[in-house]
């Protein structure tokens, strides 16, 4: 035997069903895309570990550096390559830190621009020392 139900709570009922499953699929969408998005706490980090990884990695090219003054090795390959791998590895950090002021951005990449330039025209060791250290200060900044 069937039981009438009318057509009006037949519509109350799709319309609490519709608004209890928009509700669940919103509480779940919103719980999925908090936890997926990275926080700016990890944001940061990542960035600042990256550069980091460039200033340690900057240390070195002194020495490399006056070996290739010495000419015991090349000065394009040890000293020039690296410049501008770790510039293109900055500027690419400092692109996902929209917290660096623009102004700072520019002078690290002068920096760089200044100390590759002096490598080139084979300045002092003292002196390229003190780009690269003035690299590395900066860097350490951020």
């Amino acid at each position: 035997m069937a039981i009438y139900v009318s057509v009006a709570r037949r519509r109350r009922h799709a319309i609490a069903l519709a608004a209890a499953t928009l509700l669940v699929g919103l509480v779940a969408g919103l719980l999925v895309g908090r936890h997926g998005a990275p926080s700016v706490t990890s944001r940061v980090r990542s960035v600042r570990s990256r550069i980091a990884a460039v200033a340690a990695r900057l240390e070195n090219v002194p020495n490399e550096y006056a070996k290739a003054i010495s000419g015991r090795q090349s000065l394009q390959s040890g000293v020039l390559d690296t410049i501008d791998a770790l510039r293109r590895d900055t500027q690419a950090s400092l692109d996902r830190a929209p917290w660096v002021r623009q102004t700072q951005r520019d002078s690290v990449l002068d920096a760089f621009a200044k100390t590759r330039s002096d490598a080139a025209a084979k300045v002092d060791a003292p002196t390229f020392a003190t780009d690269v250290n003035d690299i590395t200060s900066q860097l350490k900044g951020i």
